[in-house]
């Protein structure tokens, strides 16, 4: 078993994995869990067609399997008939270990169905954006998931607090940075629940944390399933008295792409969000 390896047979272990391994390892460190079709969209895109990149990302993944580098988990997305892309995967002892270098690695665990579904989600997001990115001459600059995107803040009474966006992200061209917390909306929280969130993101607007690292606060984007979704979010902002009204934009999963690449400058600085 690995985890009873030293430093130096760990070291020789490492060997055996190449870079794009090691970045898939990664990305499952990140994410937690994801599906084989966003491995192939991450890892796998550059082969001349999207069978062969596929195929090539099975026989990866079937090799980190066996090495307990990566482990399968009993969820299939899209039912019954969803076929090896829709598996879902997460590191396995080994690859813990691999990654972290801890005398001691952890088993993973199979996850309940609405944790799931938001993991995925999240990833899906971010998967999406570096394709946006690599289609219209972006680069996704920077990316945060979930807790390593998480911003701590004093509020007005001297409480300590939470900001908790889904993803922080920065996409940049040769003139501009687009900032962006993100916000993953699978429609199971109350509007209410929501913009309480969205409170949280106005007090942290409002102590100047942000700006004072970037010049300008984020734009904060809502990605909702359905169209009705969007428009309930959509008219509950409009009619707040306390919220920012150009600091929220709300849109369905898949209006990303035209949200992301069209969103004018903000303030006529060289950073637009």
């Amino acid at each position: 078993m690995l985890n009873r390896l030293g430093h130096r047979q760990l070291d020789h272990f490492r060997m055996r994995f190449s870079t794009r391994d090691l970045a898939i390892l990664a990305s499952l460190r990140e994410h937690r869990f994801l599906t084989a079709q966003q491995i192939i969209r991450l890892h796998f895109y550059g082969h001349a067609t999207q069978p062969a990149g596929a195929r090539a990302c099975s026989r990866v993944l079937e090799r980190l399997q066996r090495l307990r580098t990566i482990a399968r988990i009993q969820r299939r997305i899209g039912g019954t008939g969803g076929g090896s892309t829709s598996q879902v995967w997460t590191l396995d002892i080994n690859g813990h270990r691999l990654l972290t270098q801890n005398k001691t690695g952890r088993s993973h665990f199979d996850p309940s169905l609405t944790f799931l579904a938001h993991t995925l989600a999240v990833a899906e997001t971010r998967v999406t954006l570096e394709e946006i990115a690599r289609r219209n001459s972006l680069r996704l600059a920077h990316v945060e998931i979930e807790q390593t995107a998480w911003r701590q803040f004093i509020g007005t009474g001297g409480q300590s607090l939470w900001l908790k966006p889904d993803l922080a992200a920065v996409l940049s061209d040769d003139e501009f940075d687009d900032r962006w917390f993100i916000e993953v909306d699978l429609g199971t929280e109350s509007l209410k629940t929501l913009l309480g969130k969205c409170a949280v993101y106005e007090s942290y607007r409002k102590t100047g944390k942000e700006q004072a690292s970037h010049e300008v606060f984020p734009r904060v984007l809502w990605l909702t399933t359905t169209q009705r979704r969007a428009d309930q979010l959509r008219n509950a902002l409009a009619n707040s008295r306390s919220l920012h009204p150009r600091l929220f934009t709300v849109a369905r999963f898949d209006e990303i792409g035209a949200i992301i690449t069209d969103q004018p400058p903000l303030n006529g600085k060289e950073e637009r969000a």
